[in-house]
C-alpha cells in the first residue's frame, strides 16, 4: 500500500482515468469496457493481499447476481445485458482499489484532481458567459439523444434552442453528478487540514453553487453545520463566505423550492418513475434483472433517476440491502453524501463508486 508520501503521478494518471471511465459521457460502451479491463488488469498484476472478508463480500455479490441472472432466464426469453459483464468487474475494480489505496489516499487524490477541474470549469462558465459564441468552435458530443458541447475537462450543457445552460457539470454528464465529486473533495479538504485556503474554499462553494443541483446544495450545507464545530476558523470563513453569498444562495433556494420540490414539473418527472420501479419491484425477490428491465422500463414508466430503485427493480430485497449496509458500514460522512447521491443519481454500478463498497473491510483505518 501507499501513504500520502508516497503518491506520484502514475496514482494520479490511474485515479483520472477512473473518474474519466465512471463520468464522462465523452467515451463510448466499447471505450469504457475497455479501460475498465485494463485497470482491472494492472491492479491484478500488482502483488497486493487481499483481505479474506472482502472476497467473502464480493462472492456474496457475485451469487446474488448469479440468482438474477438464473431467475430471469427462467421468466424471459430476453438478451443478456452488457451490465451481468459490466457490473462483475466494476465490483472487482472497487475491491482492488481498496487494497491497493488506503482511503486517505484514495480521497487525497480525488480532491487534488476535482480542484482543479472545478477552477477549468469555473473558468470555461465565465469565458462562455462573456464570450457565448465560443460555443460553437467547441466539439460536440452526443448523450442520449441530445446533443452538448465539451472542451473536455468542462461539458456544456446545451437547451433545446441551442442556447448554453449555465450549470457547471464538469466532466460528468450532469450537474447533479459532478456535485458529488466537489461535495466528496470539500469535506475531505475540510477534514483533513487544519488552515484554509479561502480561494479553495471559495472554488468548491461557488461551484457547487453553480451545479444549481438541489441534493447537492443541500448536501453542502450539511458538510457545513458539521464541519462548523471543528474550530473558531472555519467558523470565522463560514459566516464570511455565507454573507457574500447570502443574496444569491437565497434567491437559489428559493428557485430549487419552487421549481424542483414537491408539485414541480421536475419532481413529478422523477418520483412517478420511483414509485412505479418499487411497486413493480414488490412482487420479485431477486429482482427483474437487467434484461428484462431494458425491454419494459420505457412503456411502464419505471425509468428511475435514483439508485435505491433501481437497485431494487433489478437486483431485488438482498443486493439492494447488501450494498445500503456496505456504504453505511464506512460509518463516516463520505457514505452520507454517497447515499443522499443515491436519492438522485443511477450511479451504483460506476467504478468510481464500488471501492465504497469495500473500504470497511481494510485492516487499517
Amino acid at each position: 500500500m501507499i501513504n500520502k508520501v508516497e503518491i506520484n503521478k502514475t496514482d494520479y494518471l490511474l485515479i483520472s482515468s477512473l473518474l474519466i471511465l465512471s463520468f464522462s459521457p465523452l467515451l463510448s460502451d466499447v471505450l469504457k469496457f475497455i479501460i475498465l479491463l485494463a485497470l482491472t488488469s494492472m491492479l491484478l498484476v500488482s502483488k497486493i493481499d487481499i483481505v479474506k472478508s472482502k472476497l467473502l463480500i464480493l462472492f456474496s455479490m457475485y451469487l446474488l447476481i448469479g440468482i438474477t441472472i438464473l431467475v430471469e432466464m427462467l421468466d424471459s426469453t430476453n438478451n443478456f445485458s452488457e451490465l451481468y459483464i459490466y457490473l462483475p468487474i466494476s465490483l472487482l475494480l472497487g475491491l482492488l482499489i481498496t487494497e491497493y489505496y488506503p482511503e486517505h489516499v484514495f480521497l487525497k487524490i480525488i480532491e487534488n484532481i476535482v480542484y482543479w477541474i472545478a477552477i477549468f470549469s469555473l473558468f470555461g462558465l465565465i469565458t462562455i458567459t462573456i464570450y457565448p459564441s465560443l460555443i460553437n468552435i467547441l466539439p460536440s458530443y452526443e448523450y442520449y439523444g441530445t446533443v452538448h458541447k465539451t472542451a473536455y475537462l468542462f461539458n456544456i450543457l446545451l437547451n433545446q434552442d441551442g442556447g448554453y445552460i449555465s450549470r457547471i457539470t464538469g466532466i460528468a454528464w450532469e450537474p447533479g453528478v459532478f456535485q458529488l465529486l466537489l461535495n466528496l473533495s470539500l469535506y475531505n479538504y475540510l477534514k483533513e487540514n487544519k488552515k484554509y485556503s479561502i480561494f479553495k474554499l471559495l472554488v468548491y462553494i461557488v461551484s457547487i453553487f453553480l451545479t444549481k443541483s438541489t441534493i447537492g446544495l443541500f448536501i453542502m450545507f450539511l458538510i457545513l453545520l458539521i464541519m462548523v464545530k471543528k474550530s473558531k476558523e472555519i467558523r470565522y470563513i463560514i459566516i464570511i463566505l455565507l454573507l457574500f453569498l447570502f443574496k444569491p444562495l437565497s434567491e437559489e433556494i428559493m428557485f430549487q423550492v419552487e421549481n424542483k420540490l414537491n408539485g414541480s414539473y421536475s419532481f413529478n418527472i422523477r418520483i412517478e418513475p420511483l414509485i412505479n420501479a418499487m411497486k413493480y419491484g414488490v412482487d420479485h425477490f431477486f429482482g427483474i434483472g437487467n434484461s428484462r428491465y431494458n425491454s419494459i422500463y420505457s412503456q411502464l414508466n419505471l425509468g428511475s433517476f435514483d439508485s435505491f430503485s433501481q437497485l431494487f427493480l433489478r437486483y431485488g430485497y438482498l443486493f439492494t440491502l447488501l450494498v445500503i449496509c456496505l456504504i453505511l458500514k464506512n460509518k463516516n460522512m463520505f457514505s452520507i453524501i454517497i447515499l443522499i447521491t443515491f436519492s438522485s443519481q443511477t450511479i451504483w454500478f460506476l467504478p468510481f463508486i464500488t471501492p465504497f463498497y469495500f473500504y470497511s473491510f481494510n485492516r487499517t483505518r
